[in-house]
């Protein structure tokens, strides 16, 4: 997980890879104001984004979710939120659940160790598949958020930037 304000500077936003860039400016430049909720598609399946007015809950009220396919980009736009996160890779996670692949979630019992991040508008979070998170939370809920959430597959993370692997880590002296 990266948490993030739009109002980062040009050095620290240079940080991310090309399409995390893209989506900071997609935040920073929008009007939300005048965009009704729904979906809409930026870069087909691969890039879109989901416009929500959902009113928080407990963190006792809310499931724990992860996803297999995209990135989340969690951005808030009016409000105040709580995002609960936990690593994947936590010791006795067990799916809640089984793994529904057309919405790309998965929900998980109780686990331990969860961290809140506090986001206030024109922060965002950045949650990768091994971050599992309960997103619309408050401390006491009922509170009327506003908020976008851009879905991005994972494979465009390396697109134009990284390889998966190279042949300068295969003959690393460092493995």
């Amino acid at each position: 997980m990266i948490i993030g304000d739009i109002r980062m500077t040009q050095e620290e936003e240079e940080a991310f890879v090309p399409v995390i860039r893209q989506a900071i400016n997609y935040f920073r430049t929008t009007n939300f104001t005048s965009i009704e909720t729904g979906k809409y598609e930026i870069q087909g399946d691969d890039i879109f984004v989901m416009i929500q007015n959902p009113t928080t809950v407990t963190q006792s009220e809310q499931k724990i979710e992860g996803h297999e396919k995209y990135i989340d980009v969690q951005f808030l736009i009016e409000g105040e939120e709580e995002i609960i996160y936990v690593s994947r890779k936590t010791e006795g996670l067990v799916a809640s659940e089984e793994y529904i692949e057309n919405k790309d979630i998965a929900f998980y019992q109780h686990v331990e160790h969860e961290i809140a991040v506090s986001l206030i508008p024109g922060m965002f979070v950045i949650l990768f598949p091994s971050d599992l998170h309960r997103p619309v939370c408050s401390s006491t809920g009922g509170t009327k958020i506003k908020k976008a959430v851009m879905k991005i597959n994972k494979v465009l993370l390396f697109d134009g930037w990284f390889p998966v692997s190279t042949s300068a880590e295969v003959n690393s002296p460092l493995k």
